[in-house]
């Protein structure tokens, strides 16, 4: 592999990112496929960080170019193509999407962001029906040449295939299947931003979403097919999917064209128990979602809510579980026939729903509810006391900061902290020149080494072993990590189960195209006595909140110094979070609190004394990163500033002059790397520096410090770099200096 391609992806990933890509060949090389694939491929061993980062700048700009272009076009009328056809190409690429991953033990895909997209805010009850997929000018507003929107009407459709996911043909992620219409016409249904987590191509999927399911489409966007002839349906937004039951009075009055599967009868509490026990939560809560759904005895029913509580408490959908449970206890209070058991296990999991949500009192209440009516109830007791300590916590602050820190190197499971919040001496106040118009102050004088604030994650994701996402950032102009391209999909599955958490996504800043964030709620929890059951979710706005707020591909313990620079253990997994207060610190390259994020938990901590009153800043960027790079990220946030941070270094930063921080920036990406990588050459065969490597490191010492101006003061951190180097290729005769040294620098 071409050395500098191999250096650029080392300094431009996360070190678990590109750790887990060396120790996996096919991985690696799947994703040098890719990158030639969207036009980011090294150019004759004239390819450096510098060179990547303008190649995927303009490959994301053409891509963006070509976007606005088609929307300039003029629509056309898409002749229809062969039912039978259709189905049997897509057939035969899902199977050759099938082979492809169990031949391969690790698959790169690509996909976009940060562009406008269509999503519903009509209430279902105010829509016509649209039957047919047929593209038509008449009953249609134009949006862009390859896209045409019903206004005013849903679609109704049943699917005739087995579904894939991801898009194969395109590398974009999606659940993709072929639907007919009423009238028996044929095409390309794809559905984004679905929260399958590991679901992929095979009998799991098949079964979660079979052949002869129907759903609705709420003001569906038409789209000419990336590939081939036809049109697909293109839905970004799964608040606009509506998944039609057989009992359903759409699913009984729809006339089809052509007979559907046979529907066989089915006991659907054994069937969703073997899903259960085989960890497909998911399948399960749908097989009791159909017994709930054919009206059973009430009995009956009780325990598919009872069994449905606890699949969704499997796969995260907490207020879902905890309407099952109340929906049991409030059938038992009415006389329904039920067992005591019946009322244990609605007590537990309606507890245990509030406890994961962190609505802690209420839980704690119902754990005693519990405990006085089944005392023997162990789950009762270890309730109360989980509970209590979590209380204790919110208000202390005190936390076992040993388990945090050795749960860092382990895997995904003890990367998920079951902890409440803490929030100490700050609180959110408007601040102008922000492009959220706000920040955190703290509300009386501080030590250094407070803790200010510890943060469970809104979301959080952590990657997968097998597949690698790669998201073009129209927005920001950057490529995105694979675990913030999932996180989108997080966010949204969590808001779809409690509507009533929009209100944090919409105080979020989401970018200047975006309309401006709201007032931040007094709390980030959900209102359990909501009896909102939907929303509707602009996607769009969801990634932008994920790329101006998360912590996108960070490792499961990842360190912020005095300098901004992140301090990763290289063993750790790569995550993405979006926290939620946390995202309200502003930024400053000199910091007077510093973060550490614990996988799914985040502690931000002062590191100088902080007076009352005075804003509280987090290091949004890595210091060291020489000025212009730093400040054109500033810039991404804060595009109508004129001097987008005014901190002591970035003022530095400015007197050494554009013509030193290029020196500066070429110095630390080309030069830099290549004495490295003589020093590993010399220790790999002497097991020490020689006299040339420390000539050298202190030719980069003077080199480095002659691109500031004499004017400039202390701060200098970019000599960081060279005196790390010099430090290294000076040392002599330590066997852990010498083992350590190639795992340090770039």
């Amino acid at each position: 592999m071409d050395p500098a391609l191999l250096a650029t992806l080392q300094h431009s990933l996360p070190p678990s990112e590109f750790n887990r890509l060396m120790r996996n060949p096919d991985m690696m090389a799947q994703l040098v496929d890719t990158l030639g694939r969207i036009g980011l491929a090294p150019l004759a061993g004239n390819f450096s960080r510098s060179s990547f980062d303008d190649q995927a700048a303009a490959r994301i700009a053409n891509a963006k170019q070509r976007f606005e272009e088609e929307k300039r076009r003029p629509p056309r009328l898409v002749p229809e193509t062969a039912r039978a056809t259709l189905i049997s190409n897509f057939e035969t690429n899902r199977g050759t999407q099938m082979e492809i991953e169990r031949s391969r033990e690790h698959i790169t895909y690509t996909t976009y962001c940060g562009v406008e997209k269509d999503f519903s805010q009509l209430p279902w009850s105010v829509l016509r029906p649209d039957t047919s997929l047929v593209v038509r000018y008449g009953s249609l507003s134009y949006r862009s040449n390859r896209e045409l929107f019903v206004q005013g009407r849903y679609l109704l459709i049943r699917t005739v295939t087995q579904p894939r996911m991801p898009n194969l043909r395109a590398f974009i992620a999606g659940l993709t299947f072929m639907a007919e219409d009423e009238k028996g016409r044929v095409d390309m249904i794809s559905i984004y931003n679905i929260n399958l987590k590991s679901i992929r191509c095979g009998p799991e999927l098949d079964q979660l979403f079979p052949v002869g399911t129907v759903l609705a489409i709420r003001e569906p966007t038409y789209k000419m097919a990336a590939t081939g002839p036809g049109t697909l349906v293109r839905i970004d937004s799964p608040t606009d999917a509506l998944w039609i039951g057989e009992n359903h009075p759409l699913f009984k009055s729809a006339q089809w064209k052509f007979p559907g599967p046979a529907q066989a009868v089915v006991d659907f509490r054994a069937v969703g128990n073997v899903q259960f026990g085989k960890g497909q939560f998911r399948l399960a809560a749908k097989t009791y979602s159909r017994g709930i759904e054919a009206r059973l005895k009430l009995s009956d029913q009780i325990l598919l809510h009872l069994n449905r509580s606890a699949a969704n408490l499997g796969f995260g959908a907490f207020k879902a579980a905890y309407s099952d449970a109340e929906i049991v206890l409030t059938m038992l209070e009415s006389g329904v026939e039920g067992s005591k058991t019946s009322k244990i296990k609605a007590l537990q999991r309606r507890a245990v729903a509030e406890e994961k949500m962190g609505h802690h009192q209420r839980a704690l209440k119902h754990f005693e509810e519990l405990f006085a009516y089944a005392p023997d109830c162990s789950d009762a007791q270890k309730g109360m006391k989980r509970i209590s300590a979590k209380l204790e916590q919110a208000q202390s602050g005190n936390y076992d900061w040993v388990h945090f820190f050795k749960s860092s190197f382990a895997g995904d499971d003890s990367c998920r902290h079951d902890v409440a919040d803490f929030v100490g001496p700050c609180r959110i106040a408007k601040v102008a020149e922000r492009g959220g118009g706000r920040g955190v102050l703290a509300t009386e004088d501080i030590k250094p080494g407070e803790v200010l604030l510890l943060e469970r994650a809104f979301a959080c994701e952590f990657p997968s072993l097998n597949h690698h996402t790669l998201a073009m950032d129209f927005q920001k102009g950057v490529i995105r990590t694979a675990t913030q391209t999932q996180l989108v999909a997080t966010i949204i599955a969590k808001v779809m189960d409690d509507p009533s958490l929009l209100k944090v996504i919409n105080a979020l800043y989401a970018g200047e195209n975006m309309p401006g964030p709201s007032d931040f709620p007094t709390a980030t929890l959900g209102d359990l006595d909501s009896d909102s059951e939907s929303c509707d979710i602009d996607t769009a706005r969801v990634e932008g909140v994920c790329s101006f707020n998360s912590f996108g591909g960070l490792p499961s313990r990842k360190i912020s110094n005095s300098a901004g620079v992140d301090e990763p253990d290289s063993s750790s997994k790569a995550s993405g979070a979006l926290f939620a207060r946390s995202s309200l610190f502003n930024h400053s390259c000199v910091p007077n609190a510093l973060w550490t994020m614990y996988g799914d938990v985040i502690v931000i901590r002062s590191r100088i004394a902080i007076k009352s009153n005075d804003e509280i800043f987090l290091p949004y960027f890595d210091a060291l990163d020489p000025g212009t790079r730093k400040d054109s990220g500033m810039r991404k946030f804060f595009p109508n500033s004129k001097n987008p941070c005014a901190c002591a270094l970035c003022v530095a930063d400015q007197i050494d002059g554009l013509q030193n921080l290029t020196k500066r920036i070429k110095l630390i990406e080309t030069r830099l790397p290549a004495l490295w990588t003589a020093l590993r050459k010399a220790l790999a065969t002497s097991g020490s520096p020689t006299t040339h490597n420390h000539r050298m490191a202190q030719a980069f010492v003077r080199e480095i410090d002659g691109t500031h101006n004499k004017m400039r003061v202390a701060l200098r951190p970019s000599l960081a770099h060279a005196y790390h180097l010099l430090a290294e290729s000076t040392s002599r005769g330590s066997p852990n200096r010498r083992r350590a040294a190639p795992h340090s620098g770039p």
